[in-house]
């Protein structure tokens, strides 16, 4: 009859299994952002196209000359551009807003963007 023993099987490291599956995450992640970001890219200069081009026939057809009719759609789309980060950078946390903030702008820009408000001198009271 064998003998019954109380011994566990060994079992595998948990860093050896752990690191192989937290490298098939990040190689799974990197991935998935790679085609994320071509994807975005990719419908953003589909997008471009067909925006500039009827912008820019629309504006000729009304008497634009050609320049402006080239500067015209650049405007529009690159205030959507603007306005669009301007949101991104706003939906951030704080502090990845103050970083982003303090290394994407000159020192000599960012004051002139901070907002300020009007001081205000107390009223003072009728003799």
């Amino acid at each position: 009859m064998p003998e019954i023993t109380s011994e566990k099987p060994p079992t595998p490291s948990p860093a050896g299994g752990s690191k192989s599956a937290e490298s098939l995450s990040s190689q799974f992640e990197s991935r998935i952002r790679r085609t994320t970001t071509a994807s975005v890219l990719l419908l953003a200069a589909i997008a471009a196209v067909v925006s500039f081009r009827h912008m820019h026939e629309l504006a000729l057809k009304h008497g634009e000359d050609e320049i402006a009719a080239a500067l015209i759609p650049l405007a529009v789309d690159g205030t959507i551009v603007v306005a669009s980060m301007s949101l991104l950078l706003a939906s951030r946390p704080a502090a990845v807003a103050a970083h982003c903030h303090g290394s994407c702008s000159s020192s000599a820009v960012s004051p002139a963007l901070e907002p300020t408000l009007p001081s205000r001198s107390p009223r003072s009271s009728p003799a």
